[in-house]
């Protein structure tokens, strides 16, 4: 058995570190990966048709409505599947038996019109044809239609057990896993003290946070002051008097609803006294009192920890009873902007829309544009293997509008052949096309070029938030390098069904 780092066929100086028998670029560095790639379509094949010998009478059973032909020498039967299914919804079977049989197909789930020669079949189960000696026919009629599956993405973050003005202030819970909406790589760990867990803040060089989902209800009073206190030690071998670059956080206040920061209520001292790696204990309690502050709480705040590492990480021990031991105190006064109405969100659900047909996810594909960024010419095993950078030009960043429909197409682009259906040219079979408008609060992430989360539906479009009415082309999601396959839908009267 070859470990992950072994190879048997490795050319000793050859500069690539690609093997001889590699038929793709990049992965020769894991000979694992060399030996499963090629696994899928063999196995696939394999499995496309079966025989159940113990039915009465024997039944060859298809699993995979693909082209194929099968000798079934253990029944005495040879079976053609003819079609170019999934870019096509018609299947016809030819069984040729030397005994009777049956043939069992499978009917998809989403086929809930699907005929077997006519007769209605039932999606999710697999319809029998009972086959005399001598040559049968079946003829499937799949007959699939556009479906919206609607809550894609990212779960929400409900409103739990907010906390509610009074004069007195107010304690806010953080000593559960579930009083913390973790992101960006924060996560809860093992202590290194018995029945303590610890907030661990990622890895070196990353910014991560964690938000109390406890929200502030103040109802227009201002946070005048906070309190909470911690314990840490610090990671990647953090010495005290000796950490280059060490951890530190900041307490957060932020919008309920659209997590934006308002103010910095703290900001810890480097913290690189107390080390993880070099372990004599955590630090001694740090207590915070931050007063004189004057953040508006007429909308949900919430409070969260931003953990800002250096060339360190850090952890933070979570008390089992009492968290971070945060609370709040607010004014007596009011401001001047009247307290919103609550919201069962914290972060609401990205309810993402995906539209299908058949097998098929279907996906905006945008022009593309390639750019080589390296290549790798001096290498003997590889001549043109290059690395790419992809973009686009076009506006990507578009929300649908369920209540407008959406047509299919069944036309080909004129380069499409099944032959090489998914090609990286951008052939595709057929389309569907979609009434939409340019969301322009949805961008890239975080200054990059990649595509950010989409935005919460229904989408509540302004005179100027959103572009006109426009009509998009949606072609299989295997047409497309880059593409945007779930997509924010658009207000309107007609109501999501949930698939």
């Amino acid at each position: 058995m070859l470990g992950a780092n072994e190879s048997t066929c490795r050319r000793v100086g050859d500069p690539s570190g690609e093997d001889e028998t590699d038929n793709f670029f990049g992965v020769s560095h894991f000979p694992c990966c060399i030996t499963n790639f090629p696994q899928g379509w063999p196995k696939f094949a394999m499995h496309a048709i079966l025989v159940e010998e113990t039915a009465n009478p024997p039944a060859a059973v298809v699993a995979s409505l693909v082209p194929m032909a099968a000798t079934l020498s253990t029944i005495g039967a040879r079976l053609v599947t003819e079609t170019q299914y999934p870019f096509s919804d018609k299947v016809v079977i030819k069984v040729q038996a030397n005994a009777s049989m049956q043939v069992k197909v499978r009917i998809p789930g989403w086929a809930d019109r699907a005929t077997v020669n006519g007769q209605l079949a039932q999606n999710g189960t697999f319809a029998v044809v009972q086959c005399p000696v001598g040559e049968t026919t079946l003829s499937i009629d799949l007959k699939p239609e556009i479906r919206l599956e609607f809550g894609w993405g990212e779960l929400g973050v409900p409103v739990s057990d907010a906390v509610k003005y009074s004069p007195s202030g107010g304690s806010v819970p953080s000593s559960k896993e579930s009083d913390l909406d973790l992101n960006g790589g924060a996560e809860l760990v093992g202590s290194r003290e018995s029945g303590y867990q610890d907030l661990r803040s990622g890895a070196s060089g990353q910014t991560t946070s964690a938000t109390i989902t406890h929200p502030l209800i103040g109802e227009g009073h201002y946070i005048t002051s906070v309190n909470m206190s911690y314990r840490y030690t610090a990671g990647y071998n953090c010495l005290p008097d000796a950490c280059e670059s060490p951890p530190h956080f900041e307490l957060v206040a932020a919008d309920g609803i659209t997590n934006v920061d308002l103010a910095i209520l703290y900001t810890s001292p480097a913290l690189d006294k107390f080390s993880y790696d070099h372990y004599t204990g955590y630090s001694p309690l740090q207590r915070v009192h931050v007063d004189g502050l004057r953040v508006p709480n007429s909308k949900l705040v919430v409070l969260k920890l931003k953990l800002i590492n250096g060339k360190h990480n850090m952890q933070l021990q979570l008390d089992p009873v009492v968290g971070f031991d945060v609370s709040v105190q607010w004014s007596g006064e009011k401001g001047p902007d009247p307290p919103a109405p609550p919201s069962p969100w914290l972060q609401p659900p990205t309810d993402g829309l995906g539209v299908t047909r058949g097998a098929l996810l279907f996906a905006l594909h945008p022009t593309e544009h390639r750019k080589i960024v390296k290549s790798y010419d001096n290498l003997p095993v590889r001549a043109r293997a290059v690395d790419y950078e992809i973009g686009t030009d076009e506006t990507w960043n578009y929300g649908l509008l369920p209540a407008r429909g959406f047509d299919f197409v069944s036309n080909s682009s004129v380069g499409w052949s099944p032959s090489f259906a998914f090609d990286d040219s951008g052939e595709h079979p057929f389309y569907i096309k979609a009434t939409a408008r340019q969301v322009k609060s949805w961008g890239y992430w975080h200054g990059s070029m990649i595509t950010d989360v989409p935005p919460a539906s229904p989408v509540l479009c302004s005179d100027d938030s959103c572009g006109d009415e426009t009509i998009v082309k949606l072609v299989p999601f295997g047409s497309t390098n880059i593409r945007i396959g779930v997509f924010p839908w658009i207000h309107s009267d007609a109501q999501p069904v949930y698939l």
